[in-house]
């Protein structure tokens, strides 16, 4: 993979269309929720989506089987993941698809505190501390509207709980055996 020293225009409109689409999901998942119980919801698309990985990983001649050193990082990960979604699909028939996407997508800033702890090689550096902190005094400005009589402090909560999933996931593969592993096995 070659590096770029700046986003040229392909990659900012790719960033973009990730982001409407990530965007989009939410308010699917907002709407499902009015007619599926949350959980039974997200075990259907997680469902579905191990069934598209498997079809692509036969597809494309991966090995099914994971390594032994991997298993129990591996089904650490896999609780994290059941959680992290559970508590995501749980959060948005509590609080507002905005509100939780915000806390949601607050799980880098989360990581980079546990990886400061926990990974030699992923200090915080004063501007690292700096972008952090205007990262979360917007989220925090953010979450101070309370015009919105459709949110609520549990709603709140189990976004928070999904985004410090998603980071201990994240954790996980950088600091496990997972990380030598290849990607569709860490999925």
């Amino acid at each position: 993979m070659t590096t770029k020293p700046h986003m040229d225009t392909i990659g900012a409109v790719a960033l973009i269309a990730f982001a409407v689409h990530l965007a989009f999901n939410q308010v699917v998942v907002k709407v499902t929720n009015g007619g599926f119980n949350p959980v039974f919801a997200a075990g259907v698309r997680s469902a579905g989506a191990m069934v598209v990985l498997l079809i692509w990983m036969r597809w494309r001649g991966i090995s099914f089987v994971l390594p032994k050193r991997a298993i129990p990082a591996g089904l650490l990960s896999g609780m994290l993941f059941a959680l992290e979604f559970t508590c995501l699909f749980v959060a948005l028939d509590f609080t507002t698809v905005s509100r939780a996407s915000v806390i949601f997508y607050s799980m880098p800033v989360w990581l980079a505190i546990v990886s400061h702890f926990v990974l030699p090689s992923d200090r915080l550096t004063g501007r690292r501390l700096a972008g952090m902190a205007l990262a979360m005094g917007g989220v925090a400005l953010a979450l101070l509207d309370h015009s919105d009589v459709t949110a609520s402090l549990t709603g709140d909560l189990l976004a928070l709980t999904a985004a410090l999933c998603w980071a201990g996931i994240a954790l996980c593969v950088k600091a496990t055996p997972l990380q030598t592993v290849a990607p569709a096995h860490q999925l």
